[in-house]
């Protein structure tokens, strides 16, 4: 069934087969104004504005369908286009006044302004509650003092979406134009992996914006933050899905053609497991994105982050590993791959640090796990319940201190989720990639529980000697 978007993912496509080149794309470290202004041609900086103010005003389902198709043939590229249609316009779009919309909306639709968000902190990462950037009243102006690291796009923008402190308490998210006087732009990070995305230093030093400059109820701006980075780790998410694609695809070209032992690798039983195990990956990354477009609920997007991140790791790793030597090589570009997507592990929400809130939200809310008539998956969804309900009676209060525990749980929730998700609505011409998918995540999400009580334990063992290694690592790292 046809979707009156499928020609605009066909012509993103066909841009970025014939356009993009990673390899020079990362040799350069930099992104080219001719990528930024075909792009602009193709509209892919207005995917999520409305049309009102002369964007596309794509559903996010669509938006990610055409990240992915970025990423698969270059993840910075992808990065700079998502994170501008998520985080770097997401508050201006929903929050921000009629006259700060008709002002910015256009020009970041058109691509003549790119987007950026500024909340991470040298003493606030995946605590931003703690930033230490301020925002002031000053009359008719709001004043924005403060530093903020690793900022994406931070070459490119023309502007920033900042969280500061307002007041003693609360938080505000300010719209800061990239020319205000007093706005700097540090040097270039040098990276792992997507060195053409700018990653660099912000600094506000007496930045004088106008009041109406601060988007949404001043005093909300941490509840905006984090409506922003549900949108952002979907489209982020996305990007996942498109690298996992690009190694996937080339892993099933080279066991498919490369010959040993008198016979392709693709015919020994143990590459035909790791690559259908891989699809399966895939599969339920595909469906998990999907879900997560549709609902922006806080649980299905750190699900989809965490789970897309890990899995496009996942196959990228197994893609060098299944092409032996070759996976080594720059020139083949599959260990870009996986240089790539190693971040996404990391920003926009530390998985370890995710995990912990999802599985705390279930315990607070007391949820159950959904049943949906399969096999695999409704015995996973019990004994989950079964394992929360034992964290929640044994531990009480006490739970948050057991993070292994509380990840593991997190961890068992995710896969049935993607198992869940695998099934689709079983219209799908890949059911039986689904079925497989579904099972096989019932199967690591039953693994996952089975490790729960050997988790903790070890924990608990690791504390009490976790003193003793630092005090030894210490004085030798000081060397």
């Amino acid at each position: 069934m046809t979707s009156p978007h499928d020609e605009l993912v066909s012509e993103v496509r066909r841009f970025a087969v014939s356009a993009l080149d990673d390899a020079r794309t990362e040799r350069e470290g930099v992104i080219s104004q001719t990528i930024v202004s075909k792009m602009c041609e193709l509209g892919l900086f207005g995917l999520t504005i409305s049309e009102e103010y002369g964007g596309l005003g794509l559903p996010l389902g669509v938006v990610c369908k055409l990240v992915a198709e970025l990423a698969r043939c270059d993840r910075s590229v992808a990065t700079m286009v998502g994170l501008h249609a998520g985080l770097g316009t997401h508050a201006i779009s929903q929050h921000g006044t009629d006259e700060v919309r008709a002002a910015w909306l256009p020009r970041l639709a058109r691509g003549e302004l790119i987007g950026s968000f500024c909340a991470t902190e040298a003493d606030a990462g995946s605590d931003i509650a703690s930033v230490r950037t301020t925002a002031v009243l000053d009359g008719g102006d709001v004043i924005v003092n403060g530093e903020k690291s690793y900022v994406t796009n931070a070459r490119y923008a023309g502007c920033f979406t900042v969280l500061a402190r307002w007041g003693t308490r609360s938080h505000a998210l300010v719209l800061v134009p990239r020319e205000s006087k007093g706005t700097s732009i540090g040097a270039e990070e040098h990276k792992l992996g997507i060195r053409a995305s700018s990653t660099a230093t912000v600094l506000f030093d007496d930045v004088r914006v106008p009041a109406n400059h601060v988007l949404g109820k001043p005093g909300a701006g941490l509840e905006l933050a984090h409506e922003a980075l549900a949108c952002g780790r979907t489209l982020m998410s996305a990007g996942c899905l498109g690298t996992a694609q690009a190694a996937l695809l080339r892993t099933i070209e080279h066991v498919t053609t490369r010959r040993q032992f008198r016979r392709t690798l693709g015919e020994f039983p143990a590459v035909r497991r790791r690559v259908t195990e891989l699809a399966a990956t895939f599969h339920a990354m595909g469906a998990l994105v999907a879900i997560a477009a549709k609902t922006l609920e806080d649980d299905d997007t750190i699900a989809v982050k965490v789970f897309a991140s890990e899995g496009a790791f996942e196959v990228a790793d197994s893609a060098v590993q299944l092409h032996g030597a070759l996976g080594f090589m720059e020139d083949t570009g599959v260990c870009r791959l996986l240089r790539d997507c190693r971040v996404t592990r990391i920003f926009e929400g530390a998985n370890d640090v995710l995990l912990l809130r999802m599985a705390m939200s279930r315990l607070s809310a007391n949820r159950v796990s959904t049943r949906v008539g399969h096999e695999a998956c409704d015995a996973l969804a019990e004994q989950l319940d079964h394992a929360f309900d034992c964290a929640r009676t044994h531990h009480g209060a006490t739970v948050v201190q057991r993070q292994s525990l509380l990840q593991a749980l997190a961890r068992a929730d995710i896969a049935h989720r993607a198992a869940r998700a695998s099934l689709g609505d079983g219209t799908s011409a890949a059911t039986v990639v689904a079925g497989f998918a579904a099972q096989h995540w019932a199967e690591r999400g039953m693994a996952s529980i089975d490790a729960l009580a050997r988790d903790d334990d070890a924990e608990q063992r690791a504390i009490l000697i976790s003193d003793l290694i630092y005090a030894i690592a210490r004085p030798c790292a000081a060397e």
